[in-house]
Formats: C-alpha cells, structure tokens, sequence
C-alpha cells in the first residue's frame, strides 16, 4: 500500500505541473477597465461566475443576462470566495512527496535527518 501511496505523490508533480495556467484568468481584470459595452463572452462570463451566477449560453445570452442584472437597483454583490495561489498547492503537494520519501526510506541516517 506504501508503494501506491509513493507512486502517486511522483505523479502528482505532472498533475498538478500547470495548475497554474488553468487557474489564471486574464479577463478579469479587464471588467473595471473596458465598457460592458464591450465586453466579450469571456468577460460576461467572468462577470456572472464572480457573482456565482450561471454563465451558460451563447455570448448575446450572457451580454442580456449581464446587462439585466446590472441595470437591477441592488445588483447581485461578488461573492468573497476563500482562495490560496496555485503555488502555494504546488508547493505543499511538493512538501508531501518529499516527507513521504523520507518516511519510506529503508533507514535514517544524520545526513538524511540534515537534509530534510
């Protein structure tokens, strides 16, 4: 059962490898600089995920959606979602490999104490 525990946190480094690139959304920061007038599907749907609204349909869809609920008096507030940067998940699944190797090591040596 160790070794599956071993072999997993050796492929977690590729499974998590781009983490990184899938979380960042580019278009977000470009809600407070461009008009909703000239928003893409990209945008609207930035706009309704931050609010925690349903962002399916074809890009006018989302352009009325975004445009009803903006136009409401008390439109909908964004949601505070509780978040850590990807690195710091990069990091601790790093953490947890190396602490899973020393644990299955076949013996403790100074070296190996002073090097973890």
């Amino acid at each position: 059962i160790s070794q599956t525990y071993l072999a997993m946190f050796r492929l977690n480094k590729w499974f998590y490898g781009g983490i990184e690139k899938i979380v960042c959304e580019d278009c977000v920061g470009d809600l407070d600089v461009l008009p909703s007038s000239r928003w893409l599907k990209k945008h609207n749907a930035a706009w309704l995920r931050l609010r925690g609204l349903s962002t399916k349909g074809k890009a006018p869809d989302l352009k009325k959606r975004v445009a009803h609920y903006q136009s409401l008096p008390d439109p909908p507030a964004i949601i505070d979602i509780c978040h850590a940067p990807a690195l710091n998940l990069v990091l601790t699944m790093q953490s947890l490999t190396s602490m899973l190797s020393y644990l299955m090591s076949t013996e403790v040596s100074e070296p190996s104490i002073q090097e973890a």
